[in-house]
């Protein structure tokens, strides 16, 4: 998914991508009732985040994912129900690979640092 970020001249490129793993189907099938504002968030909240909101998006840590540091942010789906994102970005490309719907920071990376692909650097 190509999603367009306009700056005062230019308009950016930026390509968004859900990865099709394990951990996303199983998150998806859980939350189904959520699936289709979850990834309007990530498409097309996500970029403008990025952009005007960087205080909203943290690191996780000493932890990287296909050599690139991993950051999180929170989306709150209703009055009772959050998921964090985990996703990578290199250039113009954003790769989301993992989301729960656990929102304690401390337990949401150890369930990320049991995720495939992710390391401690």
């Amino acid at each position: 998914m190509i999603t367009f970020l306009e700056t005062i001249n230019e308009v950016i490129l930026i390509n968004i991508i859900i990865e099709e793993n394990t951990a996303l189907r199983k998150f998806f099938r859980a939350n189904k009732r959520f699936e289709a504002l979850i990834r309007h968030s990530l498409i097309e909240e996500l970029p403008q985040l990025i952009k005007e909101r960087p205080y909203k998006i943290k690191t996780c840590g000493h932890y990287h994912y296909l050599n690139q540091t991993i950051y999180e942010y929170k989306i709150s789906l209703d009055s009772n129900t959050s998921c964090r994102v985990a996703y990578i970005q290199h250039d113009n490309e954003i790769r989301i690979f993992f989301i729960t719907n656990t929102i304690v920071k401390e337990q949401f990376l150890k369930l990320l640092a049991k995720q495939a692909g992710v390391n401690a650097q």
